[in-house]
């Protein structure tokens, strides 16, 4: 299994990652949820899926992936060391380390699994090796080749799964994933831009992706050609791998000169940041009846969500009877949805609602304040609950409430106050 520089790639890499693991105890729980995680960080992964016997030889296509790998990450686990096909995959990953890779492997013990039970041939590793030191006692090279590996890899930077411990398998393999991606995050050809490296820094700066809860945007202004597109995909590049899912838009312009290429824009971002398979996106479903049904709700995220739940897998015929009953008679359960945020409110609050959507509607927000206030309603601070909550809106001076909303309303004034507003 020796190895030199020389045959190892230097540039280029098949695999971004390299798993080793022992199937039995990890394949199917934490390798899965790890590999799982890197692909959806779009990172190659290499897991072998193949069900290998104790003892058979390692394969040359499996050392191949390993010397094309950019990093590997070891998973010791229970009975790690009772595979010596492991074994032999940890001595090549060690060897590659060593010719090769700085730092690019990693150490991550589960939860049965001691650090200290790697580093001192402990538990379950010494019952391995002294099944071992019988087996293989005409193959001395090979023992001690197993035991510097092992020895080895237990002084690398890694984590430890504790059943004990207050962080989940999650937060783990969270970490894991985050430090892979800042370890191979293009750079592209912009390093080789005079002056961008000035202009991404100060652009990062007004980001703050360190500040999870906001929303930022940030825009950059110049004339055409004057590199605003290469600055903003350069920094894209750079940051993306943060975050859960990105995607990268130019020439947005071009996406709205129909409505046909507005759902192409939609596909694309769907692709990029959701990791969807274009396979699926057949989402037959962009029909005449689609646009209906989205015009009807007002693109109102709750009625949407309700209404996509109720036609979802039904037949064209189906969508088109409910549409057309829809049009006619609003189905009850957007309302009682949408009702949500109604039954939240105090009474005096529910009350100034729907007066608004009775009588106020488009009505001067001065002057609804005022005869409100006269009926004894404290509708300052009830409005300002309203805007909150998104039931009603302010512009220009004026109240405003989204036509759905306004229907919710008066079924709540046809079915609960009956007469007193009518």
């Amino acid at each position: 299994m020796a190895s030199s520089s020389s045959s190892l790639p230097t540039q280029r890499w098949t695999y971004d990652v390299f798993l080793s693991f022992r199937g039995e105890d990890t394949r199917m729980n934490f390798v899965d949820h790890l590999y799982a995680a890197l692909v959806q960080k779009g990172i190659h992964t290499f897991k072998d899926d193949e069900m290998l016997q104790r003892g058979k030889l390692i394969s040359s296509e499996l050392l191949k992936a390993i010397e094309e790998s950019r990093f590997a990450v070891v998973v010791f686990s229970e009975n790690y060391a009772n595979s010596s096909w492991c074994l032999d995959e940890l001595s090549k990953i060690m060897e590659c380390r060593e010719i090769r890779w700085d730092n690019g492997c990693y150490r991550c013990s589960t939860m049965h699994v001691e650090p200290s039970d790697v580093r001192g041939m402990k538990r379950s590793f010494a019952a391995a090796f002294q099944h071992y030191e019988e087996e293989f006692k005409g193959d001395v090279n090979k023992l001690n080749k197993w035991k510097e590996a092992l020895a080895a890899a237990s002084t690398l930077s890694g984590w430890h799964v504790s059943k004990a411990g207050s962080v989940g398998e999650s937060k783990f393999i969270n970490n894991i994933v985050q430090e892979i991606l800042a370890g191979i995050r293009p750079h592209g050809m912009e390093t080789n831009l005079i002056g961008i490296e000035s202009r991404m820094d100060a652009l990062n700066s007004l980001l703050c992706t360190e500040a999870t809860e906001e929303v930022r945007v940030i825009g950059i202004w110049g004339m055409g050609g004057i590199g605003k597109t290469t600055i903003a995909q350069a920094l894209f590049r750079r940051i993306a791998y943060k975050f859960e899912s990105s995607s990268f838009v130019k020439d947005v312009r071009e996406y709205f000169s129909s409505e046909k290429d507005i759902w192409a824009l939609q596909e694309k971002i769907q692709r990029d940041g959701l990791v969807i398979d274009p396979e699926t996106l057949h989402p037959k479903f962009w029909t005449s009846e689609s646009y209906r049904a989205i015009s009807y709700t007002g693109h109102l995220p709750l009625a949407l969500k309700v209404l996509g739940s109720f036609l979802h897998g039904r037949q064209a015929s189906v969508w088109e009877s409910a549409l057309n009953r829809l049009a006619k008679e609003p189905n009850i359960e957007i309302f009682e949805t949408l009702k949500l945020s109604f039954n939240g409110l105090d009474d005096s609050e529910k009350n100034i609602f729907l007066d608004i959507a009775c009588f106020f509607k488009g009505k001067d927000k001065e002057h609804v304040i005022r005869i409100l206030d006269s009926f004894g309603f404290d509708s300052v601070i009830g409005i300002s609950v309203l805007i909150e909550k998104s039931l009603i809106t302010s512009s220009n001076e004026k109240l405003g409430m989204h036509d759905l909303i306004q229907e919710m309303g008066w079924q709540i004034v046809r079915q609960s106050f009956s007469n007193s507003r009518w």
